[in-house]
């Protein structure tokens, strides 16, 4: 009896084992890693799964383990791929590390992958190429995620609009308390823009919108001004409006004749453009008057809005006149309360900016009070933080006057030259400042002026990407930093786009329209 169950057990054994020898080799079961060719061929060398070394935003080191390495590998590394796909090497292999030298079971190595974007996912896995060619992977992917930035300027694409410079941007805030910023119009060398873009934080993606249009055509514009309104008037009409207006037409040669004191306002809810119209009650619309802005034609001045009010101020005019005056613009409204958005002038008010007229100066607003922060002045550039603060009318009192309150609370720190053209942003208790021009050339440096301690410190200067090109290569632009960008802001960061690289001997043998840049860039402090 047992002599048979001996002889059925052996029997009963070996058939297993050339049917398991049939189905598979030793290292499917003995290696569940196995490397496998795209066409799920199995090779003969095995991986452990690989683990990451190291993280940050832009770059990730990743290990690489070998549980059993066959004699016939040449070569081995990683590949990856952006999103949650199966990474695979491309033709070109630019997703991919190679390694050449010897390997024995057990030995591990480490992949550095850099330039990736941050924020964002990748799948990673390893491979290995034989000798007679096949290319097997790890059939274990890694899903990573590339972290935050801080204090640091991370390149965020291109932008699907054309190069330029000059636009205007509008920061606002939501009813849903989301950031938004409107964009466009502006310049290169040989065109205007009408277009006209929002940047929504939920989605971080450039939206455009319909383009600026008033007196029945398009409205292409540089060095225009725009600031946004959101409010219910007396009558509970709700109003959610931009109104742009004043720049010059034309790319260049900018005269009398193609300056505006226009205004454009947009309504966010309908996507669509109107005219403003000058409506003075008591006064007669004139060809003096015509025009709903009754300060002189400007280009750089700055714009924005607090409570239901809008400012324009500062600017300069064709012939440099730099001017230091402000307006508020002022609806028309009937015996209701009931505001026409599209009717109304801009009335001067009495305290103007308490030094002297400038251009290209940048503006935050933060808790209601106003920032100006450099400029472009007739002898020079500035080097001012002025603070404005305002009285909002007193209606009791029938005290219908935003009065202003100026004060310089800061110049800018040790190091860091007077400006204009530059961007400013606020986030948190800080508001940013940097880039921009003066007769040096263009500017990278950046400060955050912390509003809660009174100081300025410096930060990380804006980087393009390009201060690493090969100087040897005329056909490489490269720029120390950029002027007359948009800045978007994003809520916990901000982005500039676009702008201008300047000129000098840093822009060898470069056609002048690519001195201008579509580009986008993301700072988080």
């Amino acid at each position: 009896m047992n002599k048979f169950f001996l002889v059925l057990l052996t029997a009963v054994s070996l058939f297993a084992c050339q049917t398991d020898d049939f189905m598979y080799s030793e290292y499917d079961v003995y290696y569940k890693n196995a490397f496998q060719t795209s066409n799920g061929s199995v090779l003969e060398s095995a991986a452990f799964v690989d683990s990451v070394a190291y993280i940050s935003d832009d770059e990730i080191s990743i290990k690489g383990s070998f549980e059993y390495a066959a004699d016939d590998i040449i070569k081995y590394g990683h590949c990856w791929v952006e999103g949650n796909n199966i990474p695979v090497i491309n033709k070109d292999s630019s997703n991919c590390t190679f390694f050449d030298d010897f390997v024995y079971s057990g030995d591990s190595y480490y992949s550095k992958i850099k330039n990736l974007k941050f924020e964002n996912n990748y799948c990673i896995r390893s491979f290995i190429v034989t000798r007679s060619g096949k290319v097997g992977y790890n059939p274990s992917v890694t899903k990573v995620k590339t972290g935050i930035p801080h204090d640091k300027w991370n390149f965020a694409g291109a932008m699907s609009l054309a190069a330029r410079a000059d636009g205007v941007s509008i920061i606002t805030v939501n009813d849903k308390n989301d950031t938004v910023t409107y964009f466009g119009l502006g310049r290169n060398a040989s065109a205007c823009f009408s277009d006209f873009f929002k940047f929504d934080n939920s989605h971080k993606v450039a939206e455009q919108l319909s383009n600026v249009r008033g007196r029945g055509s398009l409205i292409a514009l540089w060095g225009a001004v725009g600031f946004y309104l959101n409010y219910v008037d007396d009558a509970k009409q709700k109003l959610t409006k931009i109104y742009v207006g004043c720049g010059c037409s034309t790319a260049s040669d900018c005269t009398n004749e193609n300056c505006s004191r226009n205004f454009y306002v947009y309504d966010i809810e309908s996507n669509k453009w109107g005219d403003v119209y000058y409506d003075m009650e008591g006064v007669k619309n004139t060809a003096d008057n015509m025009y709903p802005f009754m300060g002189q034609f400007r280009v750089g001045a700055v714009g924005f809005s607090i409570d239901k009010y809008g400012f324009v101020g500062l600017g300069k005019t064709v012939r440099n006149e730099y001017h230091s005056d402000f307006y508020v613009w002022k609806p028309r409204q009937d015996e209701n309360g009931k505001v026409d958005p599209t009717r109304g002038y801009f009335e001067p008010q009495d305290a103007y900016f308490p030094a002297p007229g400038r251009s290209g100066s940048s503006v935050v607003i933060v808790d209601n009070v106003a920032y100006i922060i450099g400029g472009e002045m007739k002898d020079g550039y500035s080097d001012d933080v002025y603070q404005c603060r305002f009285t909002l009318p007193n209606q009791a009192a029938k005290d219908d006057v935003f009065k202003f309150a100026w004060k310089l609370i800061k110049k800018f720190p040790d190091g860091m030259n007077a400006r204009a053209y530059g961007s400013a942003f606020a986030i948190g208790d800080y508001i940013f400042y940097g880039t921009g021009e003066n007769y040096d050339g263009v500017k990278a440096d950046m400060f955050k002026y912390d509003l809660t301690n009174n100081r300025i410190m410096m930060v990380s200067d804006y980087k393009n990407g390009l201060e690493e090109a090969d100087p040897l290569d005329e056909n490489i632009l490269i720029a120390p930093g950029i002027s007359r960008a948009f800045c978007i802001n994003a809520g916990d960061r901000a982005y500039l786009g676009c702008g201008y690289f300047g000129d000098g001997d840093k822009l060898r043998n470069v056609d002048y329209v690519s001195k201008y840049t579509n580009a986008l860039w993301c700072y988080r402090p």
